[in-house]
């Protein structure tokens, strides 16, 4: 099956059309993802997210909606899943959109399915200088959808992982500050006691 029967597939809003300027009479704030939001572990981080000032409404249909699947169009071609509502948050010609067609696929399950090296192989056998990924080829992908309830399961363990490394990552940090300040109160009673 092909990723265009399940799903739908567009580029990002180009943004140097919807910029205001000093003179826009219509001014408003929003978000707009970056390349540096498209973390290797399958998850949109926001808060790479840049200011955007427009200079008309963005269409709900170019704004992050909960369940969307992203792909970098340039390289490397990370899909991320957006797991949280992130509101007046713009899209851009930087990524493409994923939305499933059906409830009989899980987007989780996709984004697990487009980083993996299966796909890979197949984006680099389009030629290796391929500088931009292209929408209509992503909808030509070839994927073997298993039943529900497998695709639920990788889902699960995918998220189950990404809290795991989340929360080691804090630990990391933690531990990082504790033995910093561990080093510092040892400077600081050294140099009193001299």
């Amino acid at each position: 099956m092909k990723m265009n029967h399940l799903t739908t597939i567009k580029t990002g809003l180009v943004l140097s059309r919807k910029k205001a300027s000093q003179q826009s009479e219509f001014k408003k704030d929003y978000n707009v993802i970056s390349l540096k939001s498209f973390s290797e572990n399958g998850y949109y981080d926001h808060s790479f997210a840049e200011e955007f000032t427009a200079n008309e409404e963005i269409k709900e249909e170019n704004l992050l909606q909960k369940g969307d699947i992203l792909i970098r169009l340039r390289e490397p071609n990370i899909a991320v899943y957006i797991d949280e509502d992130y509101t007046d948050t713009i899209i851009s010609s930087l990524a493409a959109i994923i939305r499933t067609k059906k409830s009989d696929v899980n987007p989780l399950f996709l984004v697990n399915y487009l980083n993996s090296s299966y796909v890979k192989k197949q984006l680099y056998s389009q030629g290796s200088a391929v500088s931009m990924l292209n929408v209509k080829f992503i909808g030509e992908l070839e994927i073997t959808l298993p039943k529900k309830e497998t695709q639920d399961k990788v889902a699960e363990i995918q998220a189950l992982s990404y809290k795991e490394i989340k929360l080691l990552n804090q630990l990391i940090e933690e531990k990082q500050k504790y033995t910093s300040k561990v080093f510092e109160t040892i400077i600081n009673q050294e140099i009193t006691n001299d």
